[in-house]
């Protein structure tokens, strides 16, 4: 039974864009470990997490604490980290490490060399990107140019990351899946009534209103969209946010200096996404940097308009007039007038919603793991042919 050691900085990474890659090693029969913090950094709650590593354990996989800290920067305490990895893989004779996260990869492909282990990893959206920060190139480029050299499969989730790879890394191989896979009708259809879920959360029935999911922090951009409301108060307009993170406190603030308090609602973390996607007329997506941005595929499904910013991975599936708008990160005017456009022709919203029903199949799960199940044969060596990977991109 071939054993795999699945590698992120922390739990939620896992539970949110790796369980069906877990289920589908399980499937194979393997022997599947995790290895991540469970205890600290996690954007879900600590209920959530514990419910996870239930889960895990429920599919048979054998989880272990690694005191990760997300930031790079946080030297002492990941070099403590990978200490622990190391003695991991000593202790397990591990036939192959799969890494996730710019921390997870870093370090995990760091151990994989040094013990002789064949190496996958899954670049959720590289943090070097046109337009990124300059101080990103500098610390972010060169690492991922280096440890390349010790990565036998990357794989990459959006065009502009794998024409980057292809031209700049040399990794043993690379390959290119449509994310992590939508679950095809998994938000189609809510559970609960558009008239509930507003009674719920004490909003009113005929206001405009917006959605955004995700993490509360800088990157998610999420201040814009207030400020863009702040220019719009002649219409009903009201915001939801789903998510916990480091910006709360701030956004919460924002909120108040801009008199949008009562019309903002902090929901933290929630289980019930689906609902509140179709209980909304506009999903807004104003990130700084995406992989992919699976909040916004699930908003697609759901029949929902798009206003997103117009940067790295969301290109892949964000079309300007088709999808709905899309902006540069910082134009708040353009976010204003998007959300203005849509939130006054009921007809365009429709028309962009069921657009982006159809055009959200592309995404589906079927695909990227018909290219995982290739990757892992392969890198595994088991017993079954699978066709070539150079052509899947």
């Amino acid at each position: 039974m071939k054993r795999i050691l699945m590698i992120s900085t922390v739990a939620s990474m896992q539970d949110q864009f790796n369980m069906a890659n877990i289920r589908m090693l399980r499937k194979m029969h393997c022997d599947v470990y995790v290895a991540c913090n469970f205890v600290q950094g996690n954007n879900t709650s600590l209920q959530r997490v514990a419910a996870f590593r239930n889960e895990l354990t429920a599919l048979g996989v054998t989880c272990h604490q690694i005191d990760f800290v997300r930031s790079p920067f946080h030297l002492l305490q990941n070099q403590t980290a990978y200490r622990q990895l190391l003695a991991l893989l000593k202790a397990i004779p591990f036939d192959c490490i799969h890494c996730h996260t710019p921390v997870g990869g870093m370090y995990g492909r760091k151990a994989a060399a040094a013990c002789g282990i064949p190496v996958i990893y899954t670049a959720h959206g590289f943090h070097f990107y046109k337009g990124a920060p300059l101080q990103n190139w500098l610390f972010f480029y060169p690492v991922e140019k280096y440890y390349a050299k010790k990565t036998d499969v990357l794989i990459t989730i959006n065009s502009e990351d794998y024409d980057r790879a292809t031209r700049k890394l040399s990794a043993k191989q690379i390959v290119r899946i449509p994310g992590i896979g939508l679950k095809p009708g998994k938000y189609r259809f809510a559970t609960r009534s558009r008239e509930e879920v507003r009674e719920a959360l004490d909003l009113p029935l005929d206001s405009i209103l917006l959605i955004s999911v995700g993490e509360l922090n800088r990157n998610k951009n999420h201040r814009v969209i207030l400020q863009a409301m702040a220019r719009l108060p002649q219409l009903p307009l009201y915001y939801i946010l789903c998510g916990k993170g480091s910006e709360e406190h701030f956004l919460r603030n924002l909120a108040h200096d801009l008199h949008l308090s009562e019309r903002v609602r902090i929901l933290g973390y929630r289980q019930d996404v689906c609902d509140l996607l179709h209980a909304a007329d506009i999903f807004c997506f104003p990130s700084k940097r995406e992989g992919l941005g699976m909040a916004a595929l699930e908003a697609m499904e759901a029949g929902l308009p798009l206003v997103t910013s117009n940067i790295h991975g969301i290109q892949d599936y964000s079309l300007s007039g088709e999808t709905g708008f899309s902006c540069a990160p910082s134009d708040v005017e353009g976010f204003a007038h998007a959300i203005e456009t849509l939130s006054e022709d009921r007809n365009m919203r429709q028309r962009m919603g069921k657009y982006n029903q159809r055009s959200v199949e592309a995404f589906y799960q079927g695909e990227t793991d018909k290219i995982m199940d290739a990757v892992y044969h392969e890198i595994l060596e088991l017993d079954t042919v699978v066709p070539e990977l150079a052509d899947r991109t």
